[in-house]
């Protein structure tokens, strides 16, 4: 049995899943691994490489596109390492043996239940990696915490500096992101894995209140840095419409976790954090991220008032 069984779920990302699996080649020199990469009926083909890969890197094409959820409990049935982890096709690993020290902090804790890592751009600027569990006091939470933020980037900005100090520690979370997501795979199994009836966004954010409410705890370790695309193959297909199935799994989180009562209050919430922003928040705006901003809570907007109406007479 391997010590780690790496579950890479790929569409349509050929070229950055290789710079993925180049990256686990160079610097992944202690640790006893798989690597089991599923094509979700992309138009990639594999045949081309496989030969350039040893033994232990599985090459799978799926006959139809089963979500990232079903995708990879189909690949967790398979896996052979006592210790899962699931890698986005976009990621890039940045020094020797993280992946191992990343294992042996997972393993230090008996009650650990998911364990992530910290995100950086390709210019090593950080990226969320973490996400509180969708609820409406934590949305009007992350509302105070954005506008504070984007107060703050301004006086940095005037001050000329914009970096922000982290402590490369283990930091406890609600829920870390699929990108980087390590689970042992007895606990995978315990709470039945990622949920089946969700195609795409949030299954990683349900698998990690599962295993909470088995009673297990979720962290990041900051102290293991991976580079992350963000978002590449699902903008090429979606555009900004991508924003559509966010917001339609954070919906049906909320209901499912807390009601429809909680799910209607957590909507008209995201809709009154999204009119702020479009009205006050872009004025915060320093590192160039107008345009961003407007599509951004404009598509969310247009979810909330329109496509989630459409869909629900066209049901």
């Amino acid at each position: 049995m391997s010590a780690l069984s790496i579950i890479i779920i790929n569409w349509n990302s050929k070229a950055l899943l290789l710079k993925c699996l180049a990256s686990i080649a160079l610097h992944e020199t202690e640790l006893d691994y798989e690597v089991l990469v599923i094509d979700n009926h992309s138009d990639d083909d594999f045949d081309d490489v496989r030969p350039d890969f040893p033994e232990n890197y599985a090459f799978i094409k799926l006959e139809e596109n089963l979500g990232f959820g079903r995708a990879c409990n189909m690949a967790a049935s398979r896996a052979k390492g006592e210790i899962l982890l699931f890698l986005g096709p976009d990621t890039e690993l940045l020094r020797d043996n993280d992946l191992c020290n990343l294992r042996k902090t997972y393993a230090a804790d008996p009650h650990r239940g998911a364990l992530g890592c910290q995100f950086v751009t390709a210019r090593g600027e950080r990226q969320y990696s973490s996400v509180p569990f969708p609820s409406p006091a934590n949305i009007v939470k992350a509302w105070w915490r954005e506008n504070i933020a984007a107060m703050g980037a301004v006086r940095r900005a005037l001050l000329r500096s914009r970096t922000i100090p982290v402590i490369d520690t283990v930091e406890p979370c609600d829920a870390v992101l699929g990108h980087c997501l390590m689970v042992s795979n007895t606990r995978f199994r315990q709470v039945g894995g990622f949920p089946p009836d969700v195609f795409l966004f949030s299954e990683d954010i349900e698998l990690c209140k599962k295993l909470r409410l088995a009673g297990y705890f979720n962290a990041k370790d900051n102290r293991c840095k991976i580079v992350h695309h963000q978002h590449r193959s699902i903008r090429e297909k979606y555009g900004w419409d991508f924003i559509y199935l966010v917001q339609e799994s954070l919906v049906h989180f909320n209901v499912r976790y807390h009601g429809r009562m909680y799910g209607a209050l957590a909507a008209f919430l995201t809709v009154l954090r999204a009119l702020w922003s479009l009205a006050f928040f872009w004025a915060f705006s320093v590192k160039g991220n107008f345009r961003e901003t407007i599509i951004r809570n404009g598509k969310i907007l247009q979810y909330y008032l329109f496509v989630r109406f459409r869909r629900k007479s066209a049901g």
